[in-house]
């Protein structure tokens, strides 16, 4: 636990006391109220994220490891030199789309009591041709398979893209256009 007692210099976006103190608690496991003038609130800020890349060959290919030891690697296409060993980053952007979102639908659709068998996803992104060659739009088709009401579906879906998906989130953030479609397969 971190506590910081300041009579001055507090950041503009903090509470400050009626008696003049800007109390900084900072607790990274936990959601603990506190008093701030009249009103109570709710400090949890997230630690930071941290991830360590090294390179695994003289070109390209690279693995990133996170504070958990679990990696992931990239490699560079056979175009600039690389071995094409691995997923390159602007894939993982997509994967990471994909990911985080289905793990949006199926976490709604499981407090639904929806029986969701499996979920499939195909993202698809279209990047501008001059450099940087950044996404300008990503395209998301959700397959959902099991016994789903197709409104939870829709709306788990919608949720997702809309309000949840931090990933999407962030690229729409950033002017990307991003589009979806689902459908529900019966098993």
């Amino acid at each position: 636990m971190h506590c910081t007692f300041k009579k001055q210099g507090r950041p503009s976006n903090q509470p400050l006391s009626e008696k003049g103190i800007y109390l900084d608690i900072s607790f990274f496991s936990s959601n603990i109220p506190y008093l701030a003038g009249r009103n109570l609130v709710t400090h949890n800020p997230q630690p930071a994220m941290t991830i360590n890349l090294h390179r695994l060959d003289d070109a390209f290919h690279l693995q990133a490891t996170n504070a958990d030891g679990l990696t992931v690697e990239t490699d560079g296409g056979l175009a600039i030199g690389g071995q094409n060993a691995a997923m390159s980053p602007m894939q993982l952007v997509l994967s990471a789309v994909g990911s985080c979102s289905s793990i949006d639908i199926i976490l709604l659709l499981k407090k639904q009591r929806q029986n969701l068998e499996d979920i499939r996803i195909s993202v698809t992104g279209t990047r501008r041709d001059e450099e940087p060659r950044i996404f300008t739009g990503i395209h998301v088709a959700y397959t959902l398979v099991g016994d789903v009401d197709d409104k939870k579906a829709e709306r788990a879906c919608r949720l997702s893209m809309e309000k949840m998906c931090s990933v999407s989130l962030m690229l729409k953030a950033g002017g990307v256009e991003i589009t979806w479609e689902y459908e529900v397969l019966n098993a």
